[in-house]
C-alpha cells in the first residue's frame, strides 16, 4: 500500500514538472512570437551608429530615429560625414546605419557599395521628393522654366549653377552633364558650397533680384522660404519631377547582428510635410536635431504605433508603452 502510495505521488509530481515546463515553454514561444525583431543581441547593438551627411533633411530623419532609440534604452553616436565616407566607414564597420541616400541622384555613389555586398538598402524612408534644379519665380516667370531653357540663359547667369559640398550627388550629376554637354550645359561652371553656403548666396541675390540656378530640392524649408520653381524636364539627369525617394541603408551583417533595431529602421518613413516643419526647426530656428524631433514626436504620436510595431526595448520590453512614456505622453 505504501509502495502503491509512493508510487502516485512521484506521478503526480512528474506531471506538476511537465505541466509547469510546458507552460514555461509556451509562454517562450508567445514572447518570442509577439516581438519577432527581439533576439540575443550582442552589446555592440546598444549603441546604433547613425551617419550624419550635412543636410537639414538627413538631420531631421536622424533626430526623430535617435530620439525614438533613445527612449527604447539605445545609445546614439552621429558623426558628421561625407556621403562617400559614411559608406567607407559603414564597409569597414564603424557605422551601421544612414538615412539619406536620394535615389536617382545619389545611386552613382552607393553603386561599388552595393555591388561589393558592404552595404545594403532596406527600405524607403521618403518618396515624392525633389531634386533638381530651381530657380526663383521672377526668373521663372521671365522664361527659365525648363532644362531646354538653360543654354540660351548663361550670359545672364554668369554661366553659374549653384551646387552642394563636393563630392555630393548632386554635384556629380550635375558635373557630368556638364562634361557631356548636355541641354548646352558645358558653358557652365559649378559653383560647390555647403548647403548653408548654397543658401545664403541664393538668398542675397534673390533679394537683389538677379537670376540664379541652383540645386534645389523639397522636403526642405527653402520651398517655403523662397518663391522657387523647378526646372522641367531634367528626367535624363535627375530623374522624374516629384520621383525622387530616399532610401535607409545598413551595413553588411546588421541585420542579423541587431534585428531588433533593424525593424525599426525597416517602419520609419517621414512624410514630406513633416520634414519641412522638422527641417524649418532645425535649419532657420537653430534647434539640436533632437530637441526638434521631441516636439514634433510629442505633437504627432501617431506615428509612434506602425513604427514601433513588434519593435521591443533594448532590454527586451515592448516599446511603444516605453517610448510614449519617455517623451512624457499619456498612455
Amino acid at each position: 500500500m505504501i509502495r502503491e502510495l509512493h508510487k502516485r505521488n512521484v506521478e503526480n509530481i512528474n506531471l506538476c514538472i511537465r505541466g509547469v515546463i510546458s507552460f514555461v515553454m509556451a509562454a517562450f514561444i508567445l514572447c518570442a512570437t509577439t516581438f519577432p525583431g527581439r533576439a540575443d543581441e550582442p552589446r555592440s547593438c546598444s549603441t546604433v551608429r547613425i551617419a550624419e551627411a550635412g543636410w537639414s533633411d538627413n538631420a531631421a530623419a536622424n533626430g526623430i530615429s535617435a530620439t525614438i532609440l533613445e527612449g527604447m534604452g539605445y545609445k546614439t553616436e552621429i558623426p558628421l560625414l561625407s556621403i562617400a565616407m559614411a559608406y567607407v566607414s559603414m564597409r569597414n564597420n564603424k557605422i551601421d546605419v544612414f538615412l539619406g541616400n536620394w535615389d536617382p541622384a545619389g545611386m552613382g555613389t552607393i553603386q561599388p557599395f552595393l555591388a561589393d555586398g558592404s552595404v545594403k538598402q532596406i527600405a524607403v524612408n521618403l518618396s515624392g521628393g525633389h531634386f533638381t534644379f530651381a530657380v526663383p519665380e521672377y526668373t521663372w516667370k521671365e522664361g527659365l522654366q525648363s532644362f531646354e531653357d538653360l543654354k540660351k540663359w548663361g550670359p545672364r547667369l554668369d554661366n553659374k549653377i549653384y551646387g552642394l559640398e563636393s563630392g555630393n550627388a548632386g554635384n556629380l550629376l550635375t558635373l557630368n552633364a556638364i562634361k557631356h554637354d548636355l541641354f548646352g550645359l558645358s558653358q557652365f561652371h559649378l559653383v560647390e558650397s555647403s548647403e548653408q553656403g548654397m543658401l545664403g548666396t541664393v538668398d542675397r541675390m534673390i533679394r537683389q533680384h538677379k537670376p540664379v540656378v541652383f540645386l534645389g530640392w523639397e522636403p526642405h524649408p527653402m520651398n517655403e522660404r523662397f518663391a522657387m520653381h523647378y526646372l522641367s524636364g531634367g528626367s535624363s539627369i535627375f530623374g522624374a519631377d516629384n520621383g525622387s525617394v530616399v532610401h535607409t541603408v545598413v551595413r553588411k551583417g546588421y541585420e542579423s547582428e541587431c534585428p531588433n533595431v533593424v525593424r525599426l529602421f525597416e517602419q520609419l518613413h517621414f512624410s514630406i510635410s513633416a520634414e519641412n516643419t522638422l527641417m524649418g526647426e532645425i535649419r532657420d530656428k537653430h534647434e539640436a536635431p533632437k530637441a526638434a524631433a521631441l516636439v514634433w514626436l510629442k505633437a504627432h504620436p501617431e506615428n509612434l504605433e506602425p513604427w514601433l510595431d513588434q519593435v521591443t526595448t533594448l532590454d527586451g520590453k515592448p516599446a511603444l508603452p516605453a517610448v510614449r512614456a519617455f517623451l512624457g505622453l499619456s498612455h
